[in-house]
């Protein structure tokens, strides 16, 4: 009996372990956006990102057939920050998403200009390894 006992503590602490795990990959998917926040000023936007992501990180913008290492998307945003400056980000995560990898739903809407995307990003001693992004539509009407 007692060794049932012990078992079932056991499976409990382990669970209980992942869903804390999972919770801090969905928090770091969370602090991604608020960085990309058109709130942000470029230098502070820039040292989140660099924060958030693992030194050799890459980025895949699906649609633009484009990978970035690290270094290039902290350069890119330079223009991402004057492109979002008068509009706004929402996004949703996926109850689906584990530690190791968050799915998102992304409506980026530039001043009247929307675009809703997916975005899954791997994630690694709780850094991003890896970002892809597609778009899945030109508005953000069904968000």
């Amino acid at each position: 009996m007692n060794r049932l006992i012990l078992v079932g503590l056991a499976v409990f602490v382990a669970s209980a372990a992942h869903a804390e795990n999972k919770a801090m990959s969905v928090g770091l998917v969370n602090a991604w956006y608020a960085a990309l926040s058109p709130a942000n000023d470029l230098p502070k936007m820039q040292t989140e990102i660099t924060a958030l992501l693992s030194d050799k990180a890459i980025i895949e913008l699906k649609d633009l057939d484009t990978m970035q290492t690290k270094a290039e998307f902290v350069e890119s945003l330079e223009g991402w920050s004057s492109a979002i400056k008068e509009g706004y980000i929402a996004h949703k995560i996926d109850a689906d998403s584990t530690m190791e990898s968050v799915t998102a739903v992304a409506c980026y809407d530039f001043g009247g200009n929307a675009l809703m995307t997916r975005e899954i990003f791997d994630i690694a001693d709780m850094r991003i390894t890896k970002s892809v992004q597609e778009t899945i539509a030109e508005r953000c009407d069904d968000f």
